[in-house]
């Protein structure tokens, strides 16, 4: 579940830390805090409170109140296993609690913690995928179609915070396409939220599905609604593309977009219209309103696409959404990278801003890093106090700008930056920059959660 940022807590291959300050090695795992909640005008100011070594990769998480203590706490997902840390209240220090273990060859690529059945605990609900086919090295990437199982799992809490598995759904045969791990890994997104208003947490699986030519014709938005401890499909979106040799791609968020107190499903769909000839399909926004009976529009609503003159392929990794312009409307953010000519990748955020009608500005960016910066996640939240929400953001990127042939070296940062909505037009600016000082080997995939792991009244 998106939360407030409060605090970031960031994850890479292998490697979990809480708003990083300095190098780091895979395998560790570490939070930091703000001494007294404080933050100043240029950004975070934390100390590392807190390290261990979850013994496995880490490709997922979130936090939440596992075991019914002060939390928040910390579930970790990765390759068959997924680690659960409880805190001490104050971000000092983590028990390690259940290893829930999974089938094999399943990697957890998406994970959520919520009260999903509405007893006053929070679950865990896991999207994984068997026998992934990401590869690190860019040279290796397969750029021919295939099917992988993925699996939507349900883990029940019963109170203390060990978990049973309750229920799960197995979507088999999904077409999974990484033409190249800059533009996106294979692992198809899963949101969730309460989409019904009945008191407890439904989600949406995102799918990719293949068209007569054996290509990624379709993208599907699946909604699974939670009834009485099982989940069931309730309705499907689609988009479909009409060439030959398409290759698509999807991303998934819920909130409530146009104030009538129910969730909305905000959608985008990209890639390839044909793979051959390198049309691009630039990442097009769709908003799908609640209908207020726990389903969502079915005629596909545009609200924006993310495109720049020049480009050769914009691809979207996150889609998240926060009063960004500080109207008192809930704008959408969209992380992106811009491949253009002579392979200068840069790193982007979008926005469309939220109007009084429910309806959207058009699409501007807000925020640029270059040097073939890829940002990975976006998390949205309030941290210099200051109008409008802020967010943080982590990247990968080729520190020697690709060279030939591919030196398989990246690094990896995460950026702390503020919204400035009083500016013409409205942009944002970095309050502060981490990353190791040292290259690390291959592409390094990782995610973004915030809470307020010190529980302090500030918090940031």
């Amino acid at each position: 579940m998106r939360e407030r940022l409060t605090g970031v807590l960031i994850v890479m291959l292998g490697l979990m830390v809480f708003s990083p300050s300095f190098l780091f090695f895979p395998g560790e795992v570490q939070v930091e805090a703000a001494p007294g909640g404080e933050t100043t005008r240029y950004g975070f100011t934390p100390n590392i409170t807190w390290s261990v070594n979850p013994g496995f990769e880490v490709w997922a998480l979130d936090t939440g109140n596992l075991d019914g203590g002060s939390g928040p706490d910390i579930a970790a997902g990765g390759l068959e296993k997924i680690q659960i840390y409880f805190n001490n209240g104050q971000g000092t220090s983590f028990t390690r609690g259940q290893t829930i273990s999974l089938p094999t060859g399943e990697k957890i690529v998406r994970l959520e913690v919520a009260d999903v059945d509405g007893d006053g605990d929070d679950d865990i609900l896991a999207w994984g995928i068997f026998n992934d086919v990401y590869m690190d090295d860019a040279t290796q990437v397969s750029q021919t179609p295939t099917t992988r199982e993925f699996r939507f799992n349900y883990f029940e809490n019963d109170g203390s915070g060990t978990f049973t598995l309750k229920d799960y759904i197995s979507f088999n045969n999904v077409f999974v396409l990484v033409y190249h791990p800059y533009y996106q890994d294979g692992h198809w997104d899963m949101t969730a939220g309460d989409i019904d208003n009945d008191g407890d947490v439904d989600a949406v699986v995102v799918t990719g599905q293949t068209n007569s030519n054996n290509w990624v014709g379709s993208v599907n938005f699946t909604v699974l609604k939670y009834d009485n401890g099982s989940f069931h499909v309730a309705q499907t979106l689609k988009y479909t593309a009409t060439r030959t040799d398409p290759w698509l791609w999807g991303l998934a968020d819920l909130g409530d977009m146009n104030g009538d107190g129910y969730l909305d499903l905000l959608m985008v769909v990209e890639g390839f219209l044909s793979f051959s000839n390198g049309l691009a399909l630039f990442p097009r926004v769709y908003v799908q309103n609640n209908t207020g009976s726990g389903t969502f529009v079915t005629s596909l609503n545009l609200v924006g696409i993310i495109q720049t003159s020049g480009s050769r392929l914009v691809c979207s990794y996150d889609i998240s959404h926060g009063d960004f312009l500080g109207t008192g409307y809930t704008d959408i953010l969209v992380t992106s990278n811009y491949d253009v000519s002579g392979n200068m990748i840069s790193g982007m955020v979008w926005t469309l801003g939220g109007m009084a009608n429910g309806g959207f500005t058009r699409t501007f960016q807000i925020y640029l890093e270059i040097y073939h910066w890829g940002p990975r996640e976006i998390s949205v939240g309030r941290l210099d106090n200051q109008t409008g929400d802020d967010f943080g953001l982590v990247f990968w990127y080729d520190g020697t700008l690709d060279p030939s042939p591919y030196d398989q070296i990246n690094r990896w940062s995460a950026t702390a930056v503020s919204s400035r909505p009083l500016s013409y037009p409205p942009a944002a600016v970095a309050l502060r920059q981490m990353e190791p000082g040292r290259e690390l080997p291959r592409q390094i995939y990782r995610t973004i959660e915030v809470d307020n792991m010190d529980r302090d009244t500030a918090g940031y």
